[in-house]
């Protein structure tokens, strides 16, 4: 366009980048501005990272009832049936669980 020059968008950017920003604007805290984007959407944000939360708890929760599992298997003929077949209805449980807060 004749007449116009530097960036459309920033006149100033040509000058540091940040020049279309005050000096408190450029001082001021980043994360104080995302919060302030963010600020609507609270509750969605608590829940998603709940949700995340439980499900690596679930998750990691996993390695610990299959060790649990193996060690009622101690050796021939000495198998805890009933033992090992709780922990597996637990291990549904759980990851069925974990499934259900990934994919929520």
């Amino acid at each position: 366009m004749p007449g116009v020059s530097g960036n459309l968008c920033f006149p100033e950017a040509g000058k540091g980048g940040r020049a279309w920003l005050s000096k408190t604007e450029q001082q001021e805290n980043p994360f104080k501005k995302l919060f302030g984007f963010l600020k609507p959407y609270k509750l969605s944000l608590f829940f998603s990272l709940v949700s995340a939360f439980l499900s690596v708890v679930f998750s990691l929760f996993l390695p610990i009832l299959l060790g649990k599992a193996v060690d009622k298997i101690a050796g021939k003929g000495a198998v805890d049936f009933l033992g090992l077949g709780q922990i597996l209805r637990i291990m549904l449980l759980v990851l069925l669980l974990a499934v259900g807060f990934f994919n929520g």
